[in-house]
């Protein structure tokens, strides 16, 4: 019977699932989300998240001229929420990103100082712990820096404009 192994996976990854980022925060007196699963034994709430979030920031160099835009609770469900233990640094890390992203194809000669200080930023968050844990060491994003650096901007283009829009980057 191969729906019994199916049934079973989706029920791990519905009990699973009360621990993703933004997921209400469990009421304790019940045992359900992440008041019960391993995974998820630590989480922050939103004030914790956006702390980590503004230690992060203030640990990141950013290009001149940029800033990066705090995340509002009232789009993270209000304050009511639990995030994963790294959800604040992920969402400055992928801002700080998108800002050397910006950098990087502003530069009309990829091989100004400019340019290549960006690419320098750009294939240094390949050795942050939020690359290796949140983003899963996504070998597709290191070849999409690489392919830029080598001459071929477009998937570096395309996830720029799918990825970092002005509320993500703020002024520049």
């Amino acid at each position: 019977m191969r729906s019994a192994p199916v049934v079973i996976v989706i029920a791990v990854v519905m009990s699973l699932a009360g621990c993703s980022y933004g997921s209400p925060v469990p009421d304790t007196s019940v045992s359900v989300g992440c008041s019960s699963s391993p995974v998820c034994e630590e989480s922050l709430d939103v004030d914790e998240m956006l702390a980590q979030w503004e230690t992060s920031v203030a640990a990141l160099d950013r290009p001149a001229g940029t800033s990066m835009v705090r995340p509002d609770p009232s789009d993270l469900g209000g304050g009511d929420q639990a995030f994963d233990l790294h959800y604040g640094e992920s969402i400055a890390y992928s801002q700080w990103f998108c800002l050397w992203e910006g950098e990087w194809l502003a530069q009309a000669d990829p091989s100004s100082p400019e340019a290549q200080a960006a690419m320098v930023r750009l294939r240094s968050f390949f050795e942050t712990p939020t690359f290796r844990e949140d983003y899963g060491g996504d070998i597709g994003l290191v070849t999409m820096v690489e392919d830029a650096a080598e001459g071929d901007p477009e998937r570096l283009q395309r996830d720029f404009e799918l990825n970092c829009s002005e509320p993500v980057m703020g002024e520049q």
